[in-house]
């Protein structure tokens, strides 16, 4: 079977996944070799970039009749491939021309297409991106004509009138290096937070826990040093906070680090944190990759949302904080460390996450009821439903 991944970004397909430092390009790529590795002869596609982004057509790509970025040209790969896979990037009328020149010369093709996020409009809140909302909820509700699966990391059964594949965000252990050094107790612990620094991540939750842990800590009581590891949107506001809350020693911020400084600031962490602030885009359920980066390297993490990949009571290796507002409980933290490290041993406690994510969280795990769907509906000849445009919006898409 042959398919085609589409992204609406640029990939550079020399860069090694190992020395990927877009996350998003990295789950891209280790997503193609997981669907190698089950059979699925695989290439990725780009639609090509549009020149020139003067200020009036930023403006106007806002609107739904005006396209976004790129252009989305029907080409030659795409004449003996079986499906294709589509990471859902923006969505204007140029997008649903091409998915509608698909579904005309290849009637049998299947096409899935990845929402990352779902429900994500809260996430496109702020006033400058109200308008792009508004073109999203114009041309999402026209995909049910093209699109035969949703792949979704939600609980959702059908998105847009659409019925989905659910399955969960992976990691290719195999490219992930595992935890090698176990430091001794020294009355120090260590906390990671690695990200693109947004307000999803909470991490000033972590500086407002580590203030209060300091003003009620007492003698016996470890210090703790968190590790900050990223940029991102939210950075700046996570050094102005440190500095109010007069936390400059015991906060370090690296910026991005990438190859063996970045596995030596997993080799450091006792405990690393994974995202504590996903009710503030009004998600209580989501498939975070870093958790599952957590697991495969070995290190215990807390988070604050629910993830059906590690609420099992059989996982004792994540950390669940409470989806508010309120400052994290670093000495609870600091207990479930001591706790692991005295009752299994962090290096067991490494190996048993490591073997979970080899048994549960690989992409060709999370790929293959995505790859079985696709042949299901291959056999039945297609799934998506026929369009019931008007002849004005037929016209458009012509």
């Amino acid at each position: 079977m042959k398919a085609v991944y589409i992204y609406d970004g640029i990939i550079d397909p020399t860069v090694p996944v190992e020395r990927e430092t877009n996350g998003i390009i990295r789950k891209i790529k280790m997503q193609v070799d997981a669907l190698e590795r089950l059979g699925v002869r695989t290439r990725i596609w780009s639609p090509a970039l549009r020149g020139g982004r003067s200020a009036i057509r930023k403006v106007l790509s806002r609107l739904p009749l005006f396209p976004v970025t790129t252009t989305w040209p029907y080409e030659e790969v795409f004449e003996d491939c079986d499906f294709v896979y589509i990471r859902k990037g923006a969505l204007d009328l140029w997008v649903l021309r091409f998915l509608r020149r698909l579904r005309e010369k290849h009637p049998r093709l299947a096409i899935f297409y990845e929402v990352p996020t779902y429900p994500y409009d809260s996430e496109m809140a702020a006033p400058a991106l109200r308008l792009l909302l508004m073109k999203e909820r114009f041309w999402r509700k026209r995909l049910h004509a093209y699109v035969d699966r949703i792949v979704t990391f939600s609980g959702d059964g059908r998105i847009w009138g659409i019925p989905t594949v659910r399955t969960q965000n992976g990691i290719d252990v195999d490219r992930t290096p595992a935890k090698r050094v176990f430091a001794e107790d020294s009355g120090v612990l260590h906390i990671l937070a690695v990200a693109v620094f947004s307000q999803w991540h909470g991490f000033d939750r972590l500086l407002r826990g580590l203030a209060a842990y300091r003003s009620a800590r007492i003698p016996g009581d470890p210090e703790i040093t968190l590790h900050m590891v990223g940029e991102g949107p939210s950075g700046e506001q996570y050094r102005r906070r440190t500095e109010e809350l007069g936390l400059g020693e015991h906060v370090i911020f690296y910026g991005s680090l990438h190859g063996a400084a970045l596995d030596d600031a997993f080799d450091r962490a006792d405990v690393a944190a994974a995202s504590l602030g996903i009710h503030r885009i009004d998600l209580g359920s989501v498939s975070t990759l870093k958790a599952r980066e957590y697991s495969a390297r070995g290190i215990p993490f807390i988070k604050a949302y629910g993830d059906k990949s590690f609420d099992d009571r059989s996982f004792e290796f994540a950390f669940n904080c409470p989806a508010d507002e309120s400052p994290i409980d670093l000495s609870a933290v600091a207990a479930f460390v001591a706790d692991l490290r005295e009752r299994i041993g962090l290096p067991e406690v490494a190996a048993r996450m490591r073997a979970f994510a080899i048994e549960n969280l690989t992409w060709e795990k999370c790929l293959t009821g995505v790859v079985a769907e696709v042949r299901e509906i291959r056999r039945r000849g297609g799934d998506a439903e026929p369009g019931n445009f008007s002849k004005e919006e037929d016209r458009i898409l012509e």
